[in-house]
């Protein structure tokens, strides 16, 4: 079975929402790159396998629960190990709002052999 991940993901009108799907397969770390828009700094979330309304518009997320079915031809890694990141951007524009709300409702992974999801990096924290 080929790797595949379908995250599925809606945001509320009123803002402008990007999301961007990244991937780092430099192995395990806390390689996540410096907080901040400002920054530019990613770590090893280099790969970009899904990028929803990169061009930032008010009308471009949809509104709707929506599904992305990534595979290699994205950029997907057929063997090896990786890691995935969901990239929330909501950048100051002149002439729109900023972003409102996003959900991701669920991320189906396929061609898995163990759980992805066994070291959890949280960098800057929550207030």
């Amino acid at each position: 079975m080929q790797p595949a991940i379908d995250p599925r993901a809606r945001g509320l009108p009123g803002g402008v929402n990007r999301l961007v799907v990244r991937l780092c397969v430099e192995g395990p770390g806390t390689s996540c790159g410096v907080p901040g828009p400002e920054s530019g700094d990613l770590g090893g979330f280099q790969t970009v396998l899904a990028d929803i309304n990169p061009e930032q518009t008010e009308q471009g997320f949809p509104l709707d629960w929506t599904g992305y079915d990534l595979a290699p031809a994205d950029g997907l890694p057929v063997i090896g190990r990786g890691r995935i990141a969901f990239h929330y951007c909501a950048f100051w524009q002149p002439t729109a709002p900023l972003g409102s709300v996003i959900g991701i409702d669920e991320v189906a992974m396929a061609g898995a052999t163990a759980c992805p999801f066994t070291d959890v990096v949280f960098v800057g924290g929550f207030d």
